[in-house]
């Protein structure tokens, strides 16, 4: 017979339509069913739903009491239940309320799992740190890929892996292993480090290991073997290449070791004739091969003979590095900020100069003369091809477990390749945690993994997903969650932080600051250590910083100094035996404060002539990152005679009297005035106040305010520097016309794109072209003659704020005229004139270049076959040996003599006409052709934006150095507020009898005389739109010795507010306190702002008399009857508040907020009964504040049974606080049941009988005369003995 099938697919009950008409896959009704949601066959199928059994105590897992449930996820895909637990809130009622975001240190929260299959119960996480909250339930929790995810609207988003934490219940121990979020790497790579050939000496970590000699150094080869040492060498000429200079050290590479080293001989070259080497100082005998053994003259101390890198690979190229961390789960952090590049000029970037000398050898260099001839510099090339990146970790590598293990769960470390002219991001290489771990040897640092990069060529790019994601887009907070296409998926959350508006910091831009890192060097005395915690060690250099980091051969990894007293270093680790002579360093264990950069980036300085607009950037420890704050500052900070400025800073040209050989190039300074962020969590506005990872503390904090980097934005970006051969200062044919406002100069190759012609408008015929390049001039020309060694033919120039315009652009002969000028005569003032070149004319604001070192004049009259000319209108002085030039005069003539008037002889005869115009230019005129600089106006980018530094840092850190350096206020201390009471009368303080103190950065409470001012600038409620209540608190009032209070206003008559817990409390009547404090260091003053928070404390509810005043107490037992509503008591409440000092007396505005009243009924048994007694309640009338709140407990009606019940009533108010009144209630039955009862006496006797009447009275009656048959009615109390059907007394009736 036909079947019907229907398979509810849908899940879904429908009773809104007609049966017959009900879709397939909707049913109508189910009663303990539900619809299978498997992936199997069985989807939609309808099943049973099972009763309810107990499987597991939660007290017997844990060992903990009280715990509720406050989410679960049923999982069907492997029958587990997920069940997270929590006795938080755990305060009494009497106590301040908790709020949403309060944190219980001592809470007992738990992550279970049970298996329904195997009856298994695991506890996946367990610990304070977890902050769950039975306020706030976990309705977001999902299993994807084995890894369980939840949310609770509380803390971040969060995830486990389930078989980790089954397999080991303290897997996850803090927040950081279990954050959706990912740790932020917020240190960029270090580039600095101790110098392995000067000891107690830092250096960059870029180095140049290829080159074998420095710049004025070469090589020879030893010709012959030396067997003794001696001072007189022969070298093979034909072999030696560079310069073997007097004083260059001396080196070979010995190749007998493995791998072959560089050795330094110690001795230095006293002279090299060709040929023969002399040395101050015995050399040899030499070890390794000691035939054709190569010397090396001024070596490169770094140069590595077994270099195996691409020497060429970073030549051409801008490189920035970076790192991020791998996580177990597959998780990748966001990139680590970049470094600046790693770059150094080829010669350090100095210009050389190398006149040839006897030895024919050595190489002729001169850069300058290069320059102008190619327009380029050549050596600006990168010489670094090996880099020592010193990558920062977020823990000791000491303290990693088996395999790398660590507290963050960190697999590996990506380094990351950027060049400056490409967008992608590639990976250099990979190292895992155990590689770290294996590397680290034991005076290396132990918060840094130093990478070696020898040009190694990157093996992936990322993909562009990963170049955008400056930070995750993990919410701060969520309420929803949900996998969808096999992704997590977030609703109703909180995606980011609220920064502070600005930040009070002053700006700087001045010469490098020498080299600090804060760093002290010891050395263990004869006495080795005691296998304790002490060291005997005598301080070297520096002073020893307590806190420090100490490292050294020997020391137990990660020990930092307890102190020091001149003789015995105390650590906090054990210390195994260290043998004497051992040196020690001790330096900062944070590097936020170091200077580095004169040694870190030795080439690397701030460009000139530009504006700089510095912000602060800052992050939570995950990434989740501020928008760029700015400086509120608007005066400038003077400290030593320095101004520093505001947010915003221009950095004009360097004037005169810079030495440009010492100058080590310029930083940026920043001066923070204040402390960055807010103390503590301000959960109302958002803001996040600052980072506290201890899980112990009430203060923790995980999401506060952790790092913060500095961002720049600098909108003048490209612009050239112009080699020029030479400029002209004023014109070719008159030396003192419009010197200083004109000048000229040649543009040959790439200089023609550098200061290109406006070719938007021409004519056909146009020869002459318009420009608008503006130029800033930058090295001079000038007419110092060369001296014997280095010319020194041009200078520094020092443009000032004023830059000179190309207005005109044309080749020589049209720029002159020549064409049209029958005595043109082509200067020797340009370079190549011969060519006709471009010649770029430049309006100057002041004197750029060299004056025409020619001289002219006309001749005054014709000359014929004469060696004398008549001159006048002359410019200059002729001089002896100066070539004369001009229309007819004899090619090579030279001037013999001038007279200083009218006669010039000359060396040949001429014939000449009258005012033939004649150039006297001197036969080894040169100075015009040396080197001039200018740079070009830079392009304007429209792209508003700031660009990543390398400088970041730990915000704590840095907050700590500016409070110690300013004595300012870094916390309050005894803030108390565990007695802050609705049921204290007002005016009362906010923290009790004890008042509160003012604390540094180091804890201690700061003196009374260091204290300026304490004020209370604003107090604000917890509402999600904060309301500000300033006015209902006094101002911080001074106790005397540097304490204070603040106490509430009693509300006036008028007042619209009291201090009742009511409705909403947790936050109308939570309340944050900010204080702005102002302490001295003796000589300036320093402002900080300070903030606490207090909840308003409750008080239970108070059961009363009628007259709303009277305490009542909970009534006895109370007797009522089965038939009928009876009541069985009525009660009244008030609210636990001190009403009659705690709000407005023409306003009953608390006395009974938030009341009610609820009831719970059970019998003998402890059972509850249904129905049960009921409550009504009759509410509060605020029109009518004398009607007080009651309720009447009553018996139903259809509450018929008899019996003894336990009756509890609860008056709860908004809290909630609550008090209880228990009390029994004895039903007895008062139905009347009628009968007939018969007398069955033939005597005519008595017959008497007993019964309970209906008001429960005993009755005695009977018959007294009848016969058989006679009967009466009576009316018993149901429950009772019955009275008999019939009674006798004597014969029977029959």
């Amino acid at each position: 017979m036909g079947e019907v099938k229907n398979a509810f697919i849908k899940s879904k009950m429908n009773k809104d339509l007609d049966a017959r008409l009900l879709p397939s896959g909707e049913y109508r009704n189910a009663i303990n069913a539900q619809v299978s949601k498997s992936e199997s066959s069985g989807v939609g199928s309808l099943e049973n739903v099972l009763g309810n059994s107990i499987v597991v105590d939660f007290f017997t897992e844990t060992g903990v009491n009280d715990l509720v449930s406050i989410g679960g996820l049923a999982n069907e895909l492997n029958n587990t239940m997920y069940i997270f637990l929590t006795n938080n809130p755990v305060l009494p009622v009497t106590q301040p309320r908790q709020t949403q975001e309060d944190y219980n240190k001592d809470g007992s929260n738990f992550i279970i799992s049970y298996n329904t299959l195997t009856t298994e119960c695991n506890i996946l996480v367990k610990g304070a740190f977890l902050n769950f909250s039975a306020l706030n339930k976990i309705y977001g929790i999902n299993v994807l890929e084995g890894l369980l995810f939840w949310t609770d609207n509380r803390n971040q988003p969060r995830k486990i892996n389930i078989d980790r934490a089954i397999e080991d219940e303290n897997y996850y121990t803090i927040e950081d292993q279990i954050s959706v979020a990912k740790y932020n790497p917020y240190q960029s790579i270090e580039l600095y480090g101790e110098s392995e050939i000067v000891t107690g000496e830092y250096e960059t970590t870029m180095y140049d290991v290829i080159s074998k000699f420095n710049p004025s150094g070469g090589t020879g080869v030893l010709d012959g073997i030396t067997t003794s040492p001696s001072t007189i060498f022969v070298l093979q000429e034909e072999d030696v290449t560079g310069d073997i200079v007097p004083g260059a050290s001396i080196a070979y590479v010995d190749i007998s070791q493995n791998p072959p080293v560089l050795v330094d001989t110690g001795a230095t070259v006293n002279v090299y004739i060709p040929g023969q080497l002399v040395t101050n100082g015995n050399m040899g005998p030499f070890t390794g091969a000691l035939t054709d053994l190569e010397l090396i003259f001024n070596y490169n101390k770094y140069y590595e003979p077994t270099y195996s890198g691409d020497p060429n690979f970073l030549e051409d190229k801008f490189v920035r590095f970076a790192y991020r961390f791998k996580f177990e789960d597959g998780e990748y952090s966001i990139f680590s900020p970049f470094t600046q590049t790693v770059f150094t000029p080829k010669q350090d970037g100095y210009f050389m100069y190398n006149q040839p000398t006897p030895n024919t050898f050595n190489i002729d260099v001169d850069d300058e003369s290069a320059a102008y001839r190619s327009t380029i510099v050549e050596f600006m090339e990168n010489k670094v091809n090996k880099a020592l990146l010193k990558v920062p970790l977020p823990f000791t590598i000491d303290s990693m477990g088996n395999n790398g293990s660590n507290s963050l769960k960190i697999e590996s470390i990506d380094i990351l390749y950027k060049e400056s002219d490409g967008l992608s991001v590639k990976v250099v290489d990979t190292i895992t945690m155990a590689t770290v771990q294996e590397e680290y040897g034991p005076i290396d640092e132990p918060y840094y993994y130093v990478y070696s990069y020898n040009s190694k060529k990157p093996y992936k790019t990322l993909p562009s997903e990963d170049l955008i994601r400056v930070y995750d887009k993990v919410p701060v907070k969520a309420f929803g969650q949900e996998v969808i296409s096999n992704r997590i998926v977030y609703s109703n959350y909180q995606d980011k932080h609220t920064p502070p508006a600005s930040l009070n910091y002053n700006l700087l831009i001045s010469e490098k600051t020498s080299f600090n890192i804060s760093a002290s060097t010891l050395q263990t005395s004869a006495s080795p250590t005691d296998g304790s915690n002490n060291i005997k060690a005598t301080l070297l250099s520096g002073q020893v910083l307590v806190g420090g980091l100490l490292t050294g051969f020997g020391v137990s990894a990660g020990s930092i100094v307890v102190s020091y007293d001149g003789t015995v270093l105390v650590t906090d680790r054990t210390q195994s035996s260290m043998l004497s002579g051992i040196t020690l360093t001790v330096k900062s264990a944070n590097q936020d404060l170091n200077t580095t950069s004169i040694k870190e980036y030795p080439n690397h300085s701030l460009k000139q002539n530009r504006n700089y607009q510095v912000g602060i950037v800052l992050s939570d420890k995950f990434g989740r990152s501020s928008s760029v704050i700015l400086s509120n500052s608007l005066v400038n900070t003077t400290i030593g005679g320095v101004s520093y400025k505001g947010s915003t800073i221009y950095l004009p040209y360097r004037s005169s009297g810079t030495d440009s050989h010492d100058w080590p190039g310029d930083s940026l300074k920043i001066l923070f005035n204040d402390a960055i962020g807010t103390n503590i969590a301000v959960p109302s506005t958002g803001e996040p106040g600052q980072y506290n990872g201890d899980s112990t503390s009430v203060g923790y904090n995980p999401l506060g305010w952790y790092s913060y980097k500095v961002v720049v934005k600098q909108t003048e970006q490209e612009y050239y520097n112009v080699y020029l051969p030479g400029v002209l200062a004023g014109y070719p044919r008159d030396s003192t016309l419009e010197v200083g406002k004109t000048s000229f100069a040649v543009l040959l190759n790439d200089n023609i794109n550098k200061v290109p012609r406006d070719l938007s408008e021409v004519g056909p015929q146009q020869k002459q072209f318009r420009s608008s390049v503006q130029l800033f001039g930058r090295v001079e020309n000038n007419t110092n003659p060369p001296t014997t060694v280095i010319p020194t033919a041009n200078t520094q120039y020092f443009p000032g704020i004023f830059s000179s315009t190309v207005s005109t652009i044309a080749t020589n002969n049209d720029l002159f005229n020549a064409d049209d000028d029958l005595q043109y005569i082509a200067t020797t003032d340009f370079y190549e004139i011969e060519s006709n070149p471009l010649i770029a004319k430049i309006s100057t604001n002041k004197k750029f270049g060299v004056v025409t070192s020619a001289s002219n004049a006309l001749t005054s009259t014709s000359t014929t076959n004469a060696t004398t000319i008549l001159v006048d209108n002359v410019q200059g002085i002729p001089l002896a040996g100066d070539i004369v030039r001009g229309v007819g005069v004899t090619e090579n003539t030279q001037v013999v003599s001038y007279n200083g008037t009218t006669d010039v002889i000359v060396d040949r005869q001429q014939s000449l006409s009258d005012n033939t115009f004649l150039t006297f230019t001197a036969q080894n005129a040169s100075s015009e052709y040396s080197l001039a600089v200018f740079e070009t106006s830079p392009v304007e980018s429209n792209l508003d934006i700031f660009w990543e530094s390398s400088s970041s840092g730990s915000v704590s850190v840095l907050n700590a150095a500016i409070l110690t350096e300013s004595n300012g206020a870094a916390a309050i201390g005894n803030w108390s507020v565990g007695t802050f009471n609705e049921s204290v009368g007002n005016p009362q303080s906010v923290t009790g009898s004890t008042p509160f103190n003012i604390l540094d950065a180091a804890g201690s409470i700061i003196p009374a005389g260091d204290i300026v001012s304490v004020n209370l600038t604003s107090v604000k409620t917890m509402n999600a739109t904060p309301v500000e209540v300033a006015n209902r608190f006094s101002n911080a009032l001074h106790q005397g010795n540097g304490t204070y209070k603040v106490n509430t206003v009693v509300p006036a008559n008028t007042s619209n507010f009291d201090w009742v817990y009511g409705n909403n409390a947790a936050q109308n009547k939570s309340f944050t306190f900010y204080f702005d404090v102002v302490t001295t260091n003796g000589t300036s003053n320093f402002t900080t702002q300070l903030i606490e928070t207090a909840p308003l404390g409750n008080s239970n509810p108070v059961f009363v008399e009628s007259n709303g005043s009277t305490t009542a107490s909970c009534p006895a037992d109370v007797n009522i009857g089965t038939s009928g509503e009876e009541i069985v008591h009525t009660f009244y409440g008030v609210n636990g508040a001190n009403i009659s000092q705690n709000q407005p007396t023409s306003n009953n505005l608390g006395v009974y907020k938030g009341l009610s009243f609820s009831i719970t009924t059970v019998d003998s048994n402890g059972n509850t009964v249904s129905p049960s007694f009921i409550e009504t309640t009759t509410p509060w009338n605020s029109n009518d504040p004398t009607v007080p709140f009651k309720t009447v407990v009553s018996k139903p009606a259809s509450f018929t049974t008899p019996g003894t019940y336990t009756v509890t009533l609860t008056l709860s108010d908004a809290g909630p606080a609550n008090v209880t009144c228990v009390f029994d209630v004895i039903v007895t039955s008062n139905t009347c049941i009628q009968k007939t009862v018969t007398a069955c006496n033939s005597s005519g006797g008595q017959a008497t009988f007993s019964y309970t009447d209906c008001d429960g009275n005993l009755v005695e009656t009977g018959f007294d005369a009848y016969g058989c048959g006679t009967s009466m009615q009576v009316f018993y109390l149901e429950g009772t003995t019955p009275p008999p059907s019939i009674v006798c007394n004597g014969d029977q009736c029959p």
